[in-house]
């Protein structure tokens, strides 16, 4: 039930690791077509978290997303807050990459909003 798509020039490369309990996002995402590259994602996660896991980590290696990508970057994690209120244990990590501190405090505004916390780690 693992999920693994390959980074592309404008995608994110996604390793959900339902068998470890780890969600991983990296590079970019500008896809010419969010709907279609987020939507499988979605159901996904809305399948992984019908089903309790010990412990779930969501790490983010991200260098760049733009404004359609951020929104289902936040559906996703809306996702994930229901399922941490729950009772579900929930460890949020971005890998601080480059020096583009846009990209940083965008997530941060996305997870202030959601009242989730997380750590930053420089890579």
């Amino acid at each position: 039930m693992d999920l693994v798509v390959k980074a592309s020039r404008s995608t994110f490369g996604i390793e959900f690791l339902f068998s470890v309990g780890i969600l991983r996002f990296s590079g970019d995402s500008f896809p010419e077509n969010s709907n279609e590259f987020f939507e499988p994602l979605i159901r996904w996660v809305e399948n992984f978290v019908s089903i309790r896991h010990p412990r779930v980590r969501v790490e983010f290696t991200i260098n760049y997303f733009n404004t359609s990508s951020s929104k289902y970057i936040f559906l996703i994690l809306s996702l994930l807050k229901r399922y941490h209120g729950e009772g579900n244990v929930l460890e949020f990590v971005w890998y601080e990459t480059s020096t583009d501190n846009e990209m940083v405090e965008t997530w941060k505004e996305i997870m202030e909003e959601l009242q989730l916390d997380f750590t930053i780690q420089q890579v």
